[in-house]
């Protein structure tokens, strides 16, 4: 009778899981100890309460000494597991004897939630049946009061209140006030009330019932969130109606009121494109242009989601099309930016109104407008769309870029494609940002070779950018073997070009370690010359340790050559070899 079972069952627990009563009674006629915990933490009493053994449960009571409110796993006591499963008579048995109602686990979770969790809609009853005949019968149901250490008052608003309850037996240190509590007003680790939890459920009923209780819409959890807010993220209309039918004075404070985030009801609505339940949430009163900590309306909010048919009933509702956010985005910036299906739809039905509100050419605080996002993430089809409206390729943004230079740096061919076909296409190639560079420049860097050759092709010119570097430099210093291929091919006179500190492409390409792009330029011609300051390429690969282009050097046919104009002269390389990478050597 003293020896567990490999999962920590004493022959106490295992009466108790069977329910066969002439067992349990022996063992407790036997005098055993019945508060002996498994390995679970749980006792004989947690598997009573958890099948509804009522009979086995009224002979523990009677003839042994336990502790009815025994915490179990995660610190739940007979009740919790009473709620959990649904077994209504041993409630009721559990709460006669004096358990308490009011006693949560070690994740603040109170039987009351226990039961709302589990949709346990008769232990609920029992629960606030309970509690009204503890208060008597004719009183009204008292408000939750509070218990505030003065030491410790909290701020305003702030969650961290301890709240007190009158113990089942009277203690010596009683607390400093002594209170009521309700079962409708006990919140959990979240911060969660039990009409928080009833609309989790989903289950309308049991939300009715805590609203007759008392239940309070406006309650805000841990993340600022009313039952409201948690019935918009579920898209519960039903439950929603049913809210807000029962507070009608409360309507307009709650419509306006803010999670975390700065989202009211209908911001939550929109961004799960929930259309009836936006339209009645407006019809309700809802703020339709309030804004979230990032000064997006619903509408805007909308857009960055994609919950597009919300954007349009809004838009129909008389929301303002022309708001924008923080950044001063508006709804066709968010479009491009945040692409989804149906974009297009919309578009074509709202394209007057974005025209003659002049959103699809306005631009935002870094100077972009929303031709630079579509260009720059690559949605042609909205590119074709934005030309077709008389949008310009050729605005600048902050940095001096256009859209035909977001396109080439990002490899949008497509996008790149229709902007050169358009009138203003051929201007757009010979436009620079604030370094100077133009769209041919962006595209050699990021080794776009397709982009590079469409734009060779419609005329792109080998300028160079205000640091004197041609389109070779710049591929050769990111190491683009291909386009340097390429443009060497159109222009052999780029090979030897120096920018404004006398470097040529093959310095640049022996600086960054390009041992390729080095072994090609070699071989293509280039001329051995020094810097402004006098450096040589191969001096500069040395000096920076780049082993694979010294390799590269080294095993070029042409070393010999650079041997020879270096030897006897303070460049010899000799010396640094055998003393840095004598292995190369």
């Amino acid at each position: 009778l003293e020896i567990p079972d490999e999962k920590g069952n004493y022959p106490s627990h295992l009466a108790a899981i069977s329910g066969n009563l002439e067992t349990f009674e022996y063992l407790v006629d036997l005098n055993i100890d019945m508060s002996r915990k498994n390995n679970e933490g749980l006792e004989p009493i947690h598997f009573l309460a958890m099948h509804d053994y009522l009979d086995l449960l009224n002979r523990l009571l009677e003839l042994a000494q336990v502790d009815i409110n025994a915490s179990g796993e995660g610190g739940s006591t007979p009740i919790h597991y009473c709620c959990i499963h649904n077994s209504v008579r041993c409630l009721e048995t559990l709460i006669a004897h004096g358990a308490d109602m009011y006693k949560a686990n070690d994740r603040q979770t109170y039987p009351i939630h226990a039961a709302l969790e589990n949709v346990n809609r008769k232990c609920i009853e029992v629960l606030f049946a309970e509690e009204r005949k503890q208060r008597g019968k004719g009183q009204p149901t008292p408000k939750f009061l509070l218990v505030v250490n003065e030491n410790e008052k909290p701020e305003r608003g702030s969650r961290r209140w301890s709240f007190r309850r009158p113990s089942i037996s009277p203690s010596k240190e009683m607390p400093q006030t002594v209170t009521l509590v309700n079962h409708i007003n006990l919140v959990d680790s979240e911060g969660d009330t039990p009409l928080h939890t009833a609309v989790r459920s989903g289950d309308l009923e049991q939300v009715k019932l805590c609203l007759d209780h008392g239940g309070d819409i406006m309650a805000v959890q841990n993340d600022q969130e009313t039952p409201v807010h948690y019935a918009c993220s579920k898209s519960d209309l039903e439950c929603v109606k049913l809210m807000l039918e029962a507070r009608p004075n409360q309507i307009e404070l709650c419509l306006a009121m803010v999670n975390r985030s700065g989202y009211t009801p209908l911001h939550i609505a929109t961004l799960y494109d929930h259309v009836p339940l936006l339209e009645y949430l407006v019809k309700q009163g809802a703020p339709i242009d309030a804004t979230d900590s990032t000064g997006l309306t619903a509408l805007l909010l909308g857009a960055k989601k994609g919950s597009y048919r919300s954007c349009c009933r809004l838009i129909d509702l008389g929301a303002n099309v022309s708001s924008s956010d923080a950044n001063d985005r508006n709804i066709v910036h968010l479009m491009m930016l945040h692409y989804q299906s149906g974009i297009q739809g919309m578009m074509r039905i709202f394209e007057m109104s974005l025209v003659s509100e002049d959103l699809v050419f306005r631009k935002d605080s870094s100077g972009c407008t929303p031709l630079h996002y579509a260009a720059e993430h690559g949605r042609h089809c909205m590119v074709s769309s934005l030309l077709r409206l008389g949008v310009t390729i050729l605005d600048r943004n902050a940095d001096g870029d256009t859209p035909m230079h977001l396109a080439a740096q990002h490899g949008r061919n497509k996008v790149v494609q229709y902007l050169l076909e358009s009138p203003e296409g051929i201007r757009a190639l010979y436009q620079e940002d604030m370094l100077g560079q133009n769209p041919l420049h962006r595209a050699v860097t990021q080794g776009h070779v397709h982009i590079t050759e469409m734009l060779l092709e419609k005329g792109g010119i080998f300028r160079k950018c205000h640091a004197g570097n041609s389109p070779l430099h710049l591929a050769a210093r990111c190491g683009q073997l291909e386009i340097c291929q390429v443009l060497l091919k159109l222009s052999p006179a780029m090979l030897d070009q120096v920018n404004f500190e006398g470097l040529t492409a093959l310095h640049f390409a022996a600086t960054n370690d390009c041992s390729e792009v080095v072994d090609f330029l070699l071989t293509s011609g280039a001329q051995i010359v020094p810097s402004n300051d006098g450096v040589y390429f191969v001096t500069d690969a040395l000096n920076r340790r780049h082993y694979n282009t010294l390799k590269a050097i080294i095993m070029h046919q042409r070393w010999p050559e650079i041997w020879n104009q270096f030897d006897g002269t303070t460049h010899c390389v000799l010396d640094g070899l055998i003393r840095e990478i004598p292995s190369l050597y």
